[in-house]
């Protein structure tokens, strides 16, 4: 996955499609259509007091020589860097869409917009298909780019699936 995703929805619908009840005073944002590595989004997290809460946190970790915000879903949980930080400090990234980008023989890269059709916001409210039509189309091995993109969306169906379970 590139990094870059759209959010749309004022703080108070992302607080209601994600059962958040703290943090909507200290926080204020608007929709984002191009949300990008590097930038300042609102997540929901678990905060001291055990509710799901709304804050803002920089997209990615900001490394001495680099902005790293891409995992491989394999191995994550082993990983030098990511072990302690997918035990212990997950949040859910509130996102209408994601953008992935197919290489062309000619000219600029062709960008696709990903997103589950009437819904506002991932998590909760993709259908219980979602996991399934990911699937088929990750066995779309005589459509590569479609291929990788089921791939991608079956990792994030069961990223968002394990977020909720904090």
């Amino acid at each position: 996955m590139c990094g870059r995703y759209e959010r749309r929805g004022d703080k108070q619908k992302i607080a209601e499609a994600f059962y958040a009840k703290g943090g909507l005073d200290e926080v204020d944002f608007g929709e984002d259509y191009d949300c990008a590595p590097g930038s300042i989004q609102p997540v929901v997290w678990m905060n001291k007091e055990g509710e799901r809460a709304l804050g803002l946190m920089r997209w990615g970790f900001k490394l001495p020589k680099k902005l790293l915000f891409n995992v491989r879903s394999e191995g994550i949980a082993t990983a030098n860097f990511w072990t302690d930080k997918f035990a212990t400090n997950r949040c859910i990234v509130p996102a209408s869409s994601f953008f992935e980008w197919k290489a062309s023989k000619k000219g600029p890269k062709s960008k696709y917009e990903i997103k589950v059709l009437d819904r506002e916001f991932f998590g909760m409210h993709l259908a219980p298909w979602a996991k399934r039509f990911f699937v088929d189309l990750e066995r779309a091995k005589s459509a590569d780019f479609y291929a990788r993109v089921g791939a991608l969306g079956r990792t994030f169906i069961d990223v968002e699936t394990e977020a909720f379970a904090f």
